[in-house]
């Protein structure tokens, strides 16, 4: 036998031997993905969009007192809500009291004077009928009287004023809503018109401020 023939004997021999040839994979099937199923609906979709934005107070106001004194009592809690016309601020009222008292005694001086003067112009006045003074004596009791008539009528405008002061001493809410925090303790001189004292703010209505941006406008 030739050696080309006993190589291809050979390999003849060893293809046929059992396990030397590779067997074919078994391909596994695979499962599919799981899925959801719904059933379609229709309805009203509404378009919309959401943008930053804050809230601000419908109306706010910065209390101060029309009278200066010192502050002797604070009537309120921080952040309470309050109606128009509570009082919040008690400011030292006997000044005011003491400057009523004085103008009303004025008014009183006054209206006792003009009394005076017009029993006066009456008998100057028939004194004059009769020809007993002359028309410079009947003239000056005229003035005298409607002098005394203006001092009694500022007198009683002083004597309104010092009502007002006197009022004035108790500082209300001038409208309703919620309150901040004090700004001043009892015991502090209270400047008129210039010393805070606390804030208002009321939120029933309240606005709303949106930041739109551009492409969305």
């Amino acid at each position: 036998m030739k050696h080309r023939d006993r190589i291809a004997l050979a390999l003849l021999a060893w293809a046929t031997l059992p396990g030397c040839g590779r067997a074919p994979k078994e391909v596994t099937p695979t499962e599919p993905p799981p899925f959801q199923v719904a059933a379609a609906v229709t309805d009203e979709v509404t378009d919309y969009e959401e943008f930053p934005g804050h809230l601000d107070a419908f109306k706010s106001v910065e209390v101060r007192s029309r009278v200066g004194g010192y502050l002797v009592g604070v009537l309120f809690d921080d952040g309470a809500e309050v109606a128009e016309g509570a009082e919040l601020f008690k400011i030292d009222p006997r000044p005011y009291q003491a400057e009523l008292e004085r103008d009303e005694a004025r008014v009183r001086q006054a209206g006792a004077r003009l009394a005076r003067i017009d029993a006066d112009v009456r008998r100057a006045t028939n004194l004059f009928g009769r020809g007993a003074i002359n028309r410079e004596e009947a003239d000056r009791s005229a003035g005298d009287y409607a002098e005394s008539k203006a001092a009694l009528e500022s007198s009683k405008a002083a004597l309104a004023m010092a009502t007002l002061n006197l009022d004035y001493t108790r500082v209300t809410a001038p409208l309703g809503g919620r309150l901040g925090r004090r700004l001043v303790d009892p015991g502090a001189l209270i400047r008129a018109g210039v010393t805070p004292l606390t804030t208002i703010v009321q939120l029933d209505p309240i606005y709303v401020y949106l930041t739109v941006d551009e492409q969305t406008l």
